[in-house]
């Protein structure tokens, strides 16, 4: 018969595990505390870059709204085209933790306050691991690898809440059923703060129901504590400004995530097993995948230590993760401490005795620490990001390269009223600054399918245009690159009057006549780009770069910028008629870049090849190869050139 500790106050014993072997001594883990403090001055660094998560502009101008009208909004107040909409604001207290830590201490103060969280988080998560008795030097690395396959949603949101929320609960829900401590007051607490903060609380019943399940097989019996403490989490998330509404939230979020409008055009709504498109998925998915095949394999070689809430757990958060990338941490931090625990039995056998001495001994921590501290130095000189062709900026405050904070200034100073159609990261950031309605943002719960699959149409050859007028759409800005620039390019109706890499705005014909039409030449100045570049293009399409063991040394000490937002200007101008202007900003960002980046060669090498420039088409096609010998594009465009030319033989 198996015994009910849940019918006593005793504790009961920790689960049974494999002995662990000689060489994972305490003596031998201590070396290893050093390892671990250059694993969280890694977290640290990560979630230490420029805000550019224009989600922050939904957040800040539904606090600044909510202190203006002294209440919470239940239609939508933020767009002219669905202002009939329900809208709930799930997550009013974290906008307005958010608005008051903004007027406090700024944009840095943010980027502090998100550090804090998502460190929050990972500190919880590695005390849960260390209640497994996993080793240290199997939970370092652990732990680092974790860290690793979250870092892509370090983002400041308000999900970065929820991972220290959802991390507490499993704590709390642990100490009781395998401590037998009692803290089963905090869950109904931690669900009052989770469902007047994000709309995915339900995930908190989710957690407390599979625990008592695992109780009620495990025991025979219903824990009478257990049943309590979810009882009172269904109840507590009445505990908000809209009552038993609130529940409309998860069912809205639940439609959209299963929409296939938003399931095939919004990337954090893809699976990350999905393959038809890798390119939209974000880098380093590897670790998920990595985590998820070994964590399965390791729990069915040690199925005999294995509990039932182990499977529960890992299967429910798996399904939540596998149907969306922005699940991946939710998965990876709540079934952190079972994949300690596979580790930990592994290393009692056969396994641990061939790989303990090493591995556990500190050399091999020194080696831990050495990999942490240099990954550091490459995420502060941006490399990391860099090797990756990713956009992010080490640093605090906001990105001003990712952020449309100058576009929509742009507007507010020449009082530029008129009606507005935008796309959706600038209509979250019009929300927080712009003076007027908008047309859309990406609370995409609230925009509906509808709305949304008019705005999926703009890619479509006239579609933009066809909207503009179906609105009377004065104003149209949007981000770059953007496909909008396409049909913008062939309209007579509209006039650009602002550009700066990272947004662009452009006004209908007879609106604000007083605000100049934007001329090439005027981007140039302002982003310090000289025509007399253009004399410097033979000499810069021949760039040799550094060796590659070279520049990836050079990114442990030196500041690597990668210009985008110049190619951005280049792709804008040559698309709008302007190949002069492109020209130069490509050559600019080479020679900025030292010629290290490809990419800008090869979008500078098809601008030449469709203007008929064949040498220079040549000679960017022949770098791109050197860097990409699988290049089919400009493979054929070298085999298509005429003989003589560089390239071809």
């Amino acid at each position: 018969m198996v015994k009910d500790y849940t019918s006593t106050m005793a504790s009961p014993p920790p689960p049974s595990r494999a002995p662990s072997p000689p060489h994972a001594d305490e003596s031998f883990s201590r070396s290893w505390i050093l390892a671990l403090a250059a694993c969280f001055l890694l977290l640290g660094l990560l979630a230490s870059r420029k805000i550019w998560d224009t989600d922050l502009g939904i957040y800040l101008g539904a606090g600044k709204w909510i202190v203006q009208n002294h209440g919470v909004p239940a239609h939508d107040v933020f767009t002219y085209t669905v202002p009939d909409h329900p809208y709930l604001e799930v997550q009013w207290a974290f906008d307005l933790l958010a608005l008051g830590l903004y007027r406090a201490g700024g944009y840095p103060l943010l980027s502090f306050f998100n550090v804090v969280l998502i460190a929050l988080a990972f500190a919880c998560s590695w005390a849960r691991l260390g209640r497994t008795h996993c080793p240290r030097w199997l939970g370092v690395p652990l732990l680092a690898a974790v860290v690793l396959a979250c870092e892509f949603r370090f983002h400041l949101r308000a999900e970065n809440l929820s991972w220290a929320l959802l991390v507490g609960m499993l704590w709390v829900l642990e100490l009781y059923v395998d401590r037998g401590k009692n803290l089963l007051f905090l869950p109904p607490l931690l669900e009052i703060l989770w469902v007047n903060t994000e709309g995915i609380f339900p995930i908190g019943w989710a957690v407390v129901a599979l625990f008592l399940l695992s109780a009620w097989i495990r025991a025979k019996r219903v824990d009478a504590r257990l049943l309590s403490c979810f009882l009172l989490v269904l109840l507590a998330v009445l505990w908000n400004p809209y009552g038993y509404h609130i529940l409309r939230v998860p069912l809205a979020i639940w439609e959209t995530l299963h929409a296939d409008v938003f399931t095939r055009n919004i990337t954090e709504f893809l699976s990350p097993w999905d393959s038809s498109d890798a390119s939209l998925l974000p880098p380093g998915l590897w670790g998920y995948k990595s985590f998820s095949v070994l964590l399965l394999l390791g729990m069915a070689a040690t199925f005999r230590h294995r509990r039932l809430r182990d499977w529960l757990l890992a299967g429910f958060f798996f399904y939540l993760s596998a149907r969306s990338v922005r699940n991946i941490p939710l998965f990876l931090l709540a079934c952190l401490p079972t994949a300690g625990e596979v580790l930990r039995d592994l290393s009692g056998g056969r396994l641990g005795r061939w790989t303990g001495p090493f591995l556990s001994s500190p050399r091999a921590a020194a080696l831990w620490t050495a990999l942490m501290l240099g990954l550091g130095a490459r995420v502060v000189t941006n490399a990391f990001y860099v090797s990756a062709e990713r956009p992010e900026h080490f640093g605090w405050g906001l990105d001003l390269d990712r952020i449309p904070e100058r576009a929509v200034e742009f507007i507010s100073q020449n009082h530029l009223d008129g009606r507005i159609l935008n796309d959706i990261p600038c209509g979250d950031w019009l929300d927080w600054r712009g003076p007027q309605k908008i047309f859309l943002d990406g609370r995409l719960q609230v925009m509906g399918s509808d709305l949304f699959a008019q705005y999926t149409r703009t890619r479509q050859p006239g579609g933009l245009l066809s909207l503009a007028d179906h609105y009377g759409a004065d104003i149209l800005i949007f981000t770059l690159p953007n496909h909008w620039v396409n049909d913008l390019a062939k309209a007579t109706s509209w006039r650009p009057v602002y550009a700066d890499g990272t947004a662009a705005l452009y006004l209908r014909e007879g609106y604000a006549p007083q605000v100049p039409a934007l001329q090439d030449a005027q981007i140039l100045r302002q982003e310090g780009v000289s025509n007399d570049i253009l004399a410097q293009a033979p000499g810069l399409l021949r760039l040799s770069p550094a060796p590659a063991w070279e520049a990836f040394g050079e990114g442990f000490f030196r500041k690597e910028d990668y210009p985008y937002r110049l190619a951005h200007l280049g792709v804008f101008l040559f698309l709008t008629g302007h190949p002069a202007g492109g020209e130069a900003f490509y050559l600019e960002a080479i020679r900025r870049g030292g010629g290290r980046y490809g990419a800008f060669y090869f979008n500078l090498g098809q601008f030449y090849y469709l203007e008929g420039r064949a040498a220079e088409a040549g000679l960017c096609m022949r770098r791109v190869l050197q860097e990409d010998p699988g290049n089919g594009i400009a493979r054929r465009i070298l085999e298509s050139l005429p003989l003589g030319s560089p390239g071809q033989p």
